[in-house]
């Protein structure tokens, strides 16, 4: 590759390559998923940016909130089932789900299938003071007292715990504030057409999913430096020209940029197919 890379945080990252089993808390939480932390590789301070596989009879986390974090949840393969404040609802491909910031809505991810299930995973990190709660597990608060939300604003809950051995009966409850199926929304646009879907709610971070169609090409964008910015390749491949220089960026490739560093840039679809990018940026505190 002869493009001079230094305005990225390392390049190209093949985000497949970074995976490694979490499973120390399978047995006790029912906790147990392959992780690909991409964000950590990228030598991010604001962003959490993760690509992981939810294994079957497993869930992704204890049922928890933030108070300062921004979270977003994109499902690329798999049927999911989100646990909203003991509620469970049933996600497919290409659905995405938001919890902002300081709501108090818990949640986690449960896969009741026989298949894996594949997502995308962004939030910030970091925060000064950041806060949390897992409702059903006081007893982890000895070990986390100054992170431990004590103003959490209690709510209502189902009646489901969000455990795995529990039936999972879909709730009909009204959730299309944070679920969104957003992938097949911009896979709607035309060959002749580009499409672009910006996810509302959120404050900390920025998300926007583009779909580029073949011979065409993204806006000229300029990346001021001032914030962490990262753009991951769905389907599809692209090229990324990047001031004056052009790389191949394939599915399952990210992009990342670094804080400090301007470089304006845009995407040129001269594949034989339509291609889907999303891209995360940390918004300024």
């Amino acid at each position: 590759m002869d493009m001079d890379l230094n305005y990225l945080a390392p390049g190209p990252i093949d985000v497949t390559s970074l995976h490694h089993c979490i499973d120390g808390l399978k047995d006790r939480y029912q906790i147990f998923y392959s992780d690909a932390d991409f964000g950590r590789t990228a030598r991010y301070k604001s962003l959490g940016l993760h690509h992981q596989i939810l294994y079957p009879d497993s869930r992704l986390s204890l049922p928890h909130a933030e108070r300062d974090e921004d979270e977003f949840v994109l499902v690329l393969s798999g049927n999911p089932v989100v646990w909203i404040d003991g509620e469970v609802y049933s996600l497919n491909a290409g659905d995405a789900v938001v919890f902002p910031s300081g709501t108090g809505v818990c949640h986690t991810f449960i896969n009741k299938s026989e298949e894996e299930c594949e997502l995308l995973v962004f939030g910030e990190k970091g925060r000064p003071g950041h806060q949390f709660i897992y409702p059903f597990h006081g007893d982890l608060r000895e070990n986390c007292v100054e992170k431990w939300w004590d103003e959490w604003p209690k709510r209502s809950f189902g009646s489901h715990k969000g455990s795995i051995e529990e039936e999972v009966v879909m709730s009909t409850k009204d959730r299309s504030e944070i679920i969104r199926q957003s992938l097949e929304q911009v896979r709607s646009f035309s060959q002749e057409e580009s499409g672009h879907y910006t996810f509302p709610l959120l404050s900390k971070i920025g998300v926007e999913l583009t779909y580029i169609p073949v011979g065409h090409k993204s806006p000229l964008c300029l990346n001021s430096g001032e914030e962490e910015l990262f753009l991951y390749v769905i389907e599809g491949e692209l090229d990324f020209v990047c001031n004056g220089a052009t790389v191949k960026v394939k599915a399952k490739e990210a992009v990342p940029f670094i804080r400090g560093e301007m470089a304006s840039y845009t995407l040129q679809n001269v594949s034989s197919a339509g291609a889907l990018v999303i891209s995360c940026i940390g918004k300024k505190n």
